[in-house]
């Protein structure tokens, strides 16, 4: 019976903690699949000391082509976290590119980060690439300078 119980509360404990990361953001809907099919999608994480020099701990990413009403609802979802958990916030915009870079409030001592970035391929197809990261990096202009150094 305690075996039972123990095993049951570690894979409550480990579903709990996978999700801790990006709990209670809107974002999550992309990663789960609920706007554009997983099967679209190359999903990417990592975790760990190959972060360490870009003051990250953990990274997660999705890219995918996606449709015109998909590339609207990305948008409306990064948009909303943008407004109800954001510290600071870079947002770039034209007929064919959009680029959004946000800084959420921290979990504890841990600084997390959103980027959107979404270029027209042809009529109605997007290349899109949605990043989730966390870390100590303490704003956007340091995440920015690391990435690209």
């Amino acid at each position: 019976m305690k075996l039972k119980f123990v095993i049951s509360l570690l894979l409550t404990l480990s579903v709990t903690l996978g999700h801790a990361q990006s709990a209670n953001l809107k974002v999550n809907q992309i990663f789960d699949g609920r706007v554009v099919p997983k099967e679209r999608m190359v999903l990417t994480r990592v975790k760990g000391r190959s972060l360490s020099k870009y003051g990250l701990t953990y990274y997660r990413s999705a890219r995918f082509v996606a449709t015109r009403w998909e590339r609207d609802q990305c948008i409306a979802i990064v948009e909303n976290d943008m407004a109800n958990n954001r510290l600071g916030s870079s947002t770039k915009r034209s007929e064919k590119h959009t680029s959004i870079t946000l800084m959420l409030k921290p979990k504890g001592t841990t600084n997390r980060f959103i980027s959107f970035v979404c270029s027209k391929e042809s009529n109605n197809q997007y290349n899109t690439i949605v990043i989730y990261m966390e870390g100590t990096v303490k704003n956007i202009a340091e995440l920015k300078k690391r990435i690209n150094n």
